[in-house]
C-alpha cells in the first residue's frame, strides 16, 4: 500500500489533503478506489492504490484489470466517447473508451489535485479541495476561469443539474448552488451533512442529487 513516505514531496502534499471519506470504501466500492462510473454496460473504477482504471461488468465480473494506466487516479468522467481522468499529480487527461490515451495531460497543476469533474457543453469544471476553488477549462484543456469561484470549506463533490453547478463542501457539511458562470444562486442549499463527498444527478428530470456522506449516501431533491 502506498504511504506518504514513499511519495515525492509534490505528491505527498496533495495526498495529505485527501478527505477521510475518500480513503474508505463507499457504497461497497473496493478499498483503494475513489470513484466509479458506468459506461456501455461496464463499471469503471479508479484504483489509486494500483495506478489504474479497472473495468467490471455490471454484475461485478472483472473485464479489464488495467484499462488505463495512470498514476494515482482520483476521478473518472464519461463525456460522449471520451473518458476524462484526474489524478493526485494535478493532471487531467483524456482517453478513448478502449483505454488508449488521447491526451494524458490536457491540464497540469503543480499545486492542485482535482477531486471532481463535470462537463457542461464544451467546458470542463473541476473542484480543487486543497485550495478551496473550482476551476473552469475547455474540454481541450484551455483555461477559461482560474478560479471560477472560491469555496473555503473544502469543495469536493460536483454535480450539474440543468445549467447550475452544485458543490459539496466536505468540511462545511453543505451543498451550494452556482450558475456555470460562477454566480452564487443559493448558499447552503443543503445543510447538516456529515462530510459530503462525491455527487451525481439522478432521475429522468435531473431534479435529484445523491451525495456520499461519510460511509453512507443521501438523496435530496433540488428545489425548483
Amino acid at each position: 500500500m502506498k504511504t506518504a513516505l514513499t511519495l515525492t514531496t509534490a505528491r505527498a502534499s496533495r495526498r495529505s489533503i485527501l478527505p477521510v471519506c475518500c480513503m474508505l470504501p463507499i457504497c461497497a466500492i473496493l478499498l483503494g478506489s475513489l470513484c466509479t462510473t458506468a459506461f456501455g454496460g461496464e463499471v469503471l473504477l479508479t484504483d489509486y492504490e494500483n495506478d489504474q482504471i479497472t473495468a467490471y461488468s455490471t454484475t461485478g465480473t472483472l473485464i479489464t484489470p488495467s484499462l488505463i494506466s495512470v498514476s494515482s487516479p482520483i476521478f473518472i468522467l464519461v463525456s460522449g466517447s471520451t473518458l476524462i481522468v484526474s489524478n493526485f499529480e494535478g493532471t487531467i487527461g483524456t482517453y478513448a473508451t478502449s483505454g488508449a490515451a488521447i491526451d494524458p495531460s490536457i491540464v497540469t497543476s503543480a499545486s492542485r489535485a482535482y477531486f471532481s469533474l463535470a462537463v457542461v457543453g464544451s467546458n470542463l469544471f473541476a473542484t480543487s479541495y486543497g485550495d478551496g476553488t473550482v476551476e473552469e477549462f475547455t474540454t481541450a484543456g484551455a483555461t477559461v476561469a482560474d478560479p471560477l469561484l472560491t469555496e473555503p470549506n473544502g469543495p469536493l463533490g460536483l454535480a450539474v443539474v440543468g445549467s447550475d453547478l452544485f458543490i459539496a463542501n466536505y468540511a462545511g457539511g453543505t451543498i451550494d448552488e452556482y450558475t456555470t458562470s460562477g454566480t452564487l444562486v443559493t448558499a447552503s442549499l443543503v445543510t447538516g451533512l456529515v462530510n459530503p463527498g462525491y455527487m451525481v444527478a439522478i432521475g429522468s428530470d435531473l431534479s435529484r442529487i445523491m451525495a456520499t456522506t461519510g460511509l453512507e449516501s443521501t438523496t435530496f431533491r433540488v428545489p425548483r
